[in-house]
């Protein structure tokens, strides 16, 4: 009996891995000549496909293509450089601010207009996202005094928010102070709901333009896949941390024991020097063992923390990271789970940093196991993310 199972599992191995093959094989298929060779440089450190921020005379027709050039995996790359532009607001980081104010409104209006009674909360690209996350961001007031108003223009959220956006992007040189007096404030009124204008306050760190630009730069400017990466980051920061994750940024004691042991192990290491590019290098290795305990929401806690530090440098957030991972048969226990698969597929859409290279080191190539984590990897990644990894098996 166990021996017709054993033969039942390593067939859907052998299918998955022929599945994955052919997946990998169409999309590289899919690639011109030219992105294809691009890829190679960025994978590299030869070019970088970052969006240049610098300003130019004709600002509002680039910024008008940078959301079709960006789902091309953006023919036009640059020379990888120090990535050190003025402290100041460029119009195209302005106008990515604006785009991407745009579209996590219009998300939650196409998950509050969706009538299907299967995928009631999802939006138009199939996903589906924590309800909680809406009450920080303050946009429950705004779809209210809308539904009064039905006879009032469609573009009047975007309007709104765009200011709203604005006056917090040129007031939080001081974020941590306005969080907290404003913690002070509504803690003392616990009877009656903050309004719009104290939870902006109060949870001003996730309002803030060096915060969200972040999300901008590890998509390239695409608004959408920025809106949604900004989006899952909150469910995040939300399920690991807690709300006061929205009030500052993250501490090393904010971590629990667990999490501090892991990091102590050395699981998880930013190398100190960078590679050619200038990309930060994090190398993962399978230090994990059987006695510590260690589940998947502690090492995704982990990551989470890690690559939010990370992420406080620009030149990381235009030219992404590499990212080195270890492992062994251990981690076949961890995709076989449904739930870890879920959980790490959350922790990877909501990253505040690309990963403009991946490597993952596997040992034997002959292995059923290997070859089924290495189909489990592909698959939890985006398109973007699978062109840009190299899976290297002893």
């Amino acid at each position: 009996m166990s021996s017709n199972k054993s033969l039942a599992i390593q067939d859907t191995n052998i299918t998955i891995t022929s599945k994955t093959n052919k997946l990998l094989l169409e999309e590289l298929k899919q690639l011109t000549a030219e992105n294809r060779n691009l890829v190679q440089e960025e994978i590299h450190g030869v070019s970088s496909c970052a969006i240049s921020e610098v300003e130019t005379t004709s600002i509002s027709s680039s910024v008008s293509s940078v959301s079709s050039s960006t789902s091309k995996l953006n023919s036009k790359c640059t020379t990888t450089g120090t990535g050190e532009d003025s402290c100041c607001c460029s119009a195209i980081q302005e106008n990515g601010l604006k785009q991407l104010d745009i579209e996590i409104h219009t998300i939650r209006e196409e998950i509050l207009s969706n009538n299907n009674s299967t995928t009631p909360h999802e939006s138009k690209d199939g996903n589906t996202y924590n309800e909680t996350i809406w009450s920080y961001l303050c946009l429950e007031d705004k779809n209210n005094k809308n539904t009064d108003t039905a006879t009032s223009t469609v573009d009047s959220p975007t309007t709104t928010d765009t200011s709203s956006t604005t006056a917090a992007a040129s007031t939080t040189d001081a974020i941590a102070t306005e969080a907290t007096a404003a913690a002070a404030t509504t803690t003392t009124t616990n009877q009656t709901t903050p309004t719009h204008d104290q939870q902006k306050s109060l949870y001003s760190y996730i309002y803030h333009k060096t915060f969200r630009l972040k999300f901008l730069r590890a998509d390239m400017y695409d608004a959408r896949k920025a809106a949604h990466r900004y989006l899952r980051c909150l469910e995040c920061l939300l399920q690991y941390f807690g709300s006061y994750a929205f009030q500052r940024p993250l501490l090393y004691n904010d971590l629990c024991n667990k999490s501090q042991d892991a990091i102590k192990m050395g699981y998880v290491q930013v190398l100190p020097s960078r590679d050619r590019a200038g990309r930060l290098v994090v190398f993962v290795q399978d230090a994990m063992n059987q006695t510590t305990g260690h589940n998947m929401s502690i090492i995704l806690k982990v990551f989470t923390y890690i690559f939010l530090v990370v992420s406080e440098d620009i030149s990381t957030q235009k030219n992404g990271v590499i990212f080195i991972f270890s492992t062994d048969e251990k981690a076949f226990n961890m995709v076989q789970n449904i739930n870890d698969r879920k959980e790490y597929a959350l922790y990877r859409e909501g990253s505040p940093v690309r990963r403009s290279c991946t490597h993952f080191c596997l040992p034997e190539t002959n292995n059923i196991k290997m070859k089924h984590i290495r189909s489990v990897i592909m698959l939890a990644m985006s398109k973007e993310e699978r062109v840009r990894t190299r899976i290297h098996m002893d």
